[in-house]
């Protein structure tokens, strides 16, 4: 269960221009993870996601943010890791932030489960 939730009332919709954007060392275990949910998004909506190093300022945009050290080793997971993130999506763009890879994966899945298929696109 979440510790906090703040729910607002904004959306975006998904077009055929979607990119998640990092551009932190990536390592393998989020690598993987990227490629991963790109394909669930792609699978759920119909619409090509790109996997870019740095943000693109075209289409859609999910800015994801790892700062920690954690984030750039392949020791995933570990007991009694912090699994909490931030995820915010307005109108124009996406950022997910953690401290830690099981956050970015954790934040990831709730972007997935937050899609609304269409006919055209996928809202969010």
């Amino acid at each position: 269960m979440p510790y906090d939730v703040e729910l607002k009332s904004s959306s975006i919709v998904l077009s055929r221009d979607l990119h998640i954007a990092t551009s932190q060392k990536q390592s393998k275990y989020l690598q993987s993870a990227l490629t991963r949910y790109s394909k669930y998004i792609s699978e759920l909506t119909g619409i090509s996601v790109k996997i870019d190093k740095s943000p693109s300022s075209s289409g859609n945009l999910l800015t994801i943010s790892c700062k920690s050290k954690n984030c750039n080793d392949d020791n995933y997971p570990e007991l009694n890791e912090d699994e909490s993130y931030i995820l915010n999506v307005t109108e124009t763009e996406s950022s997910l932030s953690a401290i830690t890879l099981t956050g970015i994966v954790r934040g990831l899945s709730t972007f997935v489960q937050l899609i609304e298929r269409d006919k055209s696109s996928g809202t969010v």
